[in-house]
């Protein structure tokens, strides 16, 4: 009776662990900004949450732990690792666009790992916004909303503002009740490494979040479930505001200094004396995510392009400040960016070189471009991105492979016309044209267009009807159209004339 009454003042209430997702420019960076603004922002060359790690919000005197790990993929890896690190998902979904691919994505995520979630409709601000159509278009998707024959809550937001945010972070703390989130401070340790570095100084550091048991300072600790465990012995913990504290429990979020090399990011890590009652749990789960992981990409590797079409990739080499933020980044990365290279320190003429020879994108993550990297980029027109958060760098990156995967997404269509015959006068390929849908006009950017696909980009120069130069043709019209640079024109080409639309 005693051993049980000591256990149940040993159950605490712990903060829930929030997890944001939601489709690319709907607003996921804006809301965590919102969030941590007060707390961060004004911390963010010195803070340990910088770029990645976590940090908590306090709200009506309760605590909410947010991971500060965007991205799909980093949920998924988090949950195949030894704990279940999210306790709650808000599902960022904008009221004037609604359910897009990543809210399907993050859906299909919800419901395969039975996370309760918050559905936030975000910019409710807008004029052109519609909640209802998101709601209904959320139930299409398999996520049953309050108000659609569901019991998943959604708060109408505006996380520019802040609008509702309040509103937001009482629901999460209501489901966070419900749940009964609960850890237990004398269990054997369990905590996640969310990014690692080498530090002049300091030496091998680790930021972790805490899920079960308590981290005190002079604990001998060691990861578990990797093939080369490390090890090391707790000589500093410094919590997400930059304060050394003497133990952290759990859903807490510190920066441990004492290992005696860098802990990849992603291992469990629990004391030495408690690895014999942990290991077990971490390697069946990394065994059946390992499987898992097997089976997807035998099946990625059967899938070849469609009639023939190479596969579309962008290339890049990364620079990155710590091996943490180079996980953090290849780990949430399209499928469709292909990583020739990545590493630790400032770009240098020998990322450039390799650029240059491999037609790839550089990308800088918190490094410097030294001096004759620069300058060999300039010659050998090789670009660089540098970048300071890790939202603009995927977010930018997810609008990269969305406008490779369909070149059309920022235009709007002028017009189309299909290539009835292809004449040669006086060195002049003209394309005999009969005009499908809309108008096309002389100066049009225009497209042209084979089974489907770009195939290359031009301006149209001149326009003829018959023998008679004309500034526009409208639908239904025959023409004969020129166009600078030359196109290699076949009959049933399409020519889709178009505009670009500001951002």
């Amino acid at each position: 009776m005693s051993k049980k009454a000591e256990k149940k003042e040993t159950s605490i209430v712990k903060p829930p662990v929030v997890t944001i997702m939601g489709h690319v420019d709907h607003g996921k960076t804006t809301l965590l900004d919102y969030l941590r603004k007060s707390r961060i922002a004004s911390r963010e060359a010195g803070g340990i949450t910088q770029h990645i790690g976590a940090y908590q919000v306090k709200h009506q005197d309760k605590e909410v732990t947010f991971i500060d790990t965007p991205g799909h993929a980093a949920f998924s890896k988090m949950r195949a690792h030894g704990a279940r690190v999210t306790d709650i998902i808000v599902l960022v979904v904008a009221a004037d666009d609604g359910v897009k691919p990543q809210t399907k994505e993050a859906v299909k995520l919800i419901k395969e790992g039975k996370v309760p979630v918050v559905v936030a409709i975000n910019k409710i601000d807008l004029k052109t916004a519609v909640p209802e159509m998101v709601k209904a278009q959320l139930v299409e998707a398999g996520l049953p909303v309050e108000g659609y024959g569901g019991d998943v809550p959604v708060v109408e937001i505006s996380a520019r503002d802040g609008l509702n945010v309040d509103k937001l972070l009482e629901t999460i703390l209501v489901l966070a009740e419900i749940e009964e989130l609960k850890a237990d401070v004398d269990a054997p340790l369990e905590a996640v490494v969310l990014e690692s570095a080498l530090k002049r100084n300091q030496g091998p550091t680790a930021t972790l979040l805490i899920t079960n048991g308590t981290l005190r300072h002079g604990d001998e600790i060691t990861t578990v479930g990797i093939a080369n465990p490390v090890d090391g012995k707790v000589k500093r913990i410094m919590n997400d505001v930059s304060e050394i504290i003497q133990a952290a429990g759990p859903s807490q979020a510190v920066e441990v200094l004492g290992f005696h090399d860098v802990p990849p990011a992603g291992a469990v890590l629990t004391t030495l004396d408690s690895v014999d009652k942990i290991a077990p749990k971490v390697e069946k789960q990394s065994q059946q995510a390992a499987a898992a992981n097997k089976v997807a990409l035998s099946k990625t590797a059967t899938e070849e392009p469609e009639d023939g079409e190479e596969k579309k990739e962008i290339k890049v080499i990364i620079l990155a400040d710590t091996q943490g933020s180079l996980e953090a980044i290849a780990q949430n990365l399209s499928e469709e960016v292909t990583i020739i290279h990545a590493a630790t320190g400032e770009v240098s003429e020998s990322d450039v070189m390799m650029a240059q020879h491999t037609d790839s994108l550089i990308i800088g993550f918190n490094v410097k471009v030294n001096t004759s990297a620069k300058r060999l980029a300039e010659i050998e027109q090789v670009r660089i991105r540098s970048y300071k958060v890790i939202y603009e760098l995927l977010e930018e990156f997810e609008k990269k492979v969305l406008k490779m995967l369909e070149p059309t997404i920022d235009e709007e269509e002028l017009g189309m016309a299909k290539v009835k015959a292809v004449f040669n006068i006086r060195g002049d390929s003209i394309a005999g044209s009969v005009v499908t849908k809309g108008a096309l006009s002389v100066n049009d950017k225009v497209h042209l267009r084979r089974n489907d696909r770009i195939i290359r980009d031009s301006r149209i120069v001149s326009i003829k009807q018959g023998k008679v130069d004309v500034k526009k043709v409208e639908k239904d019209t025959e023409c004969g159209i020129v166009f600078k640079p030359q196109l290699d024109l076949k009959e049933d080409d399409y020519i889709q004339a178009f505009t670009k639309i500001d951002a």
